[in-house]
C-alpha cells in the first residue's frame, strides 16, 4: 500500500475544468483514470504521479500537488535569472535512468560543460511544451530532454510522450524563426558516456 506521502503526490482532476474528452484516460500508462458521470476520475492507489496525464490535458483540468507548472517555472527562473553562465542549456531529466547516467558520469570522472543545468522530474513524460518554451523564454540557449531508454521507461511510455512535446516545441520555435532548439536523449543509467558525448556535442554546435 502506498504511504501517505506518496498518496499526496497523486494527480487530481478539477471537475470544473474537465470537459470529458477522455485524453487522460487514453494516455495513462497505469490505467488509473476512468470516466464517471462525464468527468475523469483518478484512482489514487493506482496513480504513480508520473504526470503524463497532466502534460496531455488540453484544458488544464489535471493538477499535480508536486512538480506542478508553477514549481517548475520557479525552478527555471532560479536557474536562469541573472545567471552569468554563457549559453545555458536546460536539461529536463528523469529521476531514473537520466539522472543515474549523470551520477555515473561524475563517479567515472567524466567532465562535461558547466552550462548544462539539470531540472529533475519523476518522468519526462510529465513535461509539456509550455515548460520547454518557458526555458527558452527565460534565456536558455537550448533545451535537452533526457529520459529512459527505449523499453526501459519506469512509467512505461513517458519517453514516447516526451518526444511528442520535443517535436511540437521545435515546430513552434521554427515557426517564429528561432529554429530548432530542443533535443532529446533516451538512455539507460549505465550509459554515462553517451550522455557526456551528447552534451559536449550540443555545446560544439552552438
Amino acid at each position: 500500500m502506498k504511504s501517505l506521502e506518496e498518496k499526496k503526490a497523486s494527480a487530481r482532476v478539477n471537475e470544473k475544468l474537465c470537459v470529458g474528452c477522455e485524453i487522460c484516460v487514453k494516455v495513462c500508462p497505469h490505467n488509473a483514470i476512468i470516466m464517471s458521470n462525464g468527468k475523469a476520475k483518478i484512482n489514487e492507489l493506482e496513480c504513480k504521479a508520473c504526470g503524463i496525464c497532466f502534460a496531455s490535458c488540453l484544458y488544464n483540468a489535471i493538477e499535480l500537488p508536486l512538480n506542478n507548472k508553477e514549481e517548475i517555472f520557479a525552478y527555471l527562473e532560479g536557474l536562469l535569472k541573472d545567471t552569468e553562465i554563457e549559453k545555458p542549456i536546460v536539461n529536463f531529466v528523469c529521476y531514473e535512468c537520466g539522472y543515474s547516467a549523470i551520477d555515473m558520469a561524475g563517479a567515472l570522472g567524466y567532465t562535461y560543460p558547466a552550462n548544462i543545468l539539470p531540472v529533475p522530474l519523476p518522468c519526462v513524460g510529465r513535461l509539456s511544451v509550455v515548460e520547454i518554451l518557458k526555458a527558452i523564454e527565460l534565456g536558455a540557449e537550448k533545451v535537452l530532454i533526457t529520459g529512459c531508454g527505449e523499453g526501459g521507461c519506469h512509467y512505461l511510455k513517458g519517453n514516447e510522450y516526451a518526444e511528442t512535446q520535443v517535436k511540437l516545441a521545435n515546430a513552434i520555435l521554427e515557426e517564429i524563426g528561432l529554429g530548432k532548439k530542443v533535443e532529446s536523449l533516451y538512455l539507460f543509467g549505465y550509459e554515462a558516456k553517451r550522455y557526456v558525448e551528447k552534451v559536449r556535442r550540443m555545446n560544439n554546435e552552438q
